[in-house]
């Protein structure tokens, strides 16, 4: 039953990334990023409502806070990255928070890397080269140095480096309330930090004005967080998580057939490779 939540979950996502691409076309990243937390925002807080914890310890705030400031940040980049990048790219590059993540909670929850971890990252890196196949007539190493030069893939590069920030102290912040209270509540603070960004534009009528195109963005978001949540307890997180990054191989569909991007090969095998490679770190 995991297999199926979680599976749904990728596809849920990947569906809601295909109106997130349409809309950071036409509109501001920041309405976009906001439309994405409030849409959200209607389904999850009846949930968190729900399933208030007895207790909300230090601890949970502190790794509260880390995560709704790296988070706010990385939300609006994900929006500048879609709207510079094919879909086809920037969710394999999205994909790469795995690598950064072995980093990075080896500082906060001290967890080592191990050898297959490390074979995992050289994988995975090979899966991004492969991504930029095309690009290698102008020098061996052009495929990776141009996920730093171009700017929508340096975006999502720098999103998948942000999520590799929150997600360990999203784990202490459940650890220490529970998954549906702290969605509700992320996204809740995520929803009043981008406000003043919306009312700053004068955009917040346009949100309403092209709810059509935004409200599925929170919607699926939504739905694809909830089913996150119910397969979790079911196995160990570390399949969900990977079982969730597959909704990259259903991005490069999409883009193809939503937005004739080409290339399509070649990425749709940099995208498996790279899944070969979270496959190897999660289970290490």
């Amino acid at each position: 039953m995991w297999f199926v939540l979680s599976l749904g979950s990728a596809f849920v996502d990947s569906v809601k990334d295909i109106f997130s691409k349409r809309s950071s076309v036409h509109l501001d990243e920041y309405i976009a990023a906001w439309s994405l937390r409030f849409f959200t925002l209607l389904i999850v807080g009846p949930l968190m409502l729900f399933h208030l914890p007895k207790i909300v310890d230090q601890d949970f705030w502190v790794a509260f806070g880390i995560v709704i400031f790296f988070g706010s940040i990385a939300s609006v980049l994900y929006m500048k990255a879609l709207k510079n990048t094919p879909l086809s790219i920037a969710l394999p590059i999205a994909s790469l928070t795995p690598i950064f993540i072995l980093f990075t909670s080896r500082l906060v929850n001290r967890e080592l890397p191990s050898a297959l971890g490390i074979a995992g990252v050289c994988i995975t890196v090979l899966g991004a080269y492969v991504l930029q196949w095309s690009k290698r007539a102008h020098g061996f190493f052009t495929p990776l140095t141009h996920l730093v030069t171009d700017q929508g893939p340096r975006y999502m590069l720098i999103v998948a480096l942000l999520w590799s920030i929150t997600s360990p102290y999203d784990k202490i912040a459940i650890q220490h309330t529970n998954p549906f209270f702290y969605v509700g509540m992320q996204n809740l603070a995520f929803t009043f930090v981008l406000l003043p960004f919306v009312l700053f534009k004068g955009r917040l009528r346009s949100v309403f004005k092209h709810s059509q195109s935004l409200a599925p963005l929170g919607f699926g978001h939504a739905i694809a967080v909830v089913l996150q949540m119910i397969a979790v307890p079911l196995t160990f997180v570390s399949y969900v998580t990977a079982m969730k990054r597959s909704s990259s191989v259903f991005g490069i569909f999409w883009g193809r057939w939503f937005f004739k991007e080409d290339h399509f090969k070649e990425r749709l095998v940099g995208c498996l490779i790279i899944l070969m490679g979270i496959i190897l770190m999660v289970v290490s």
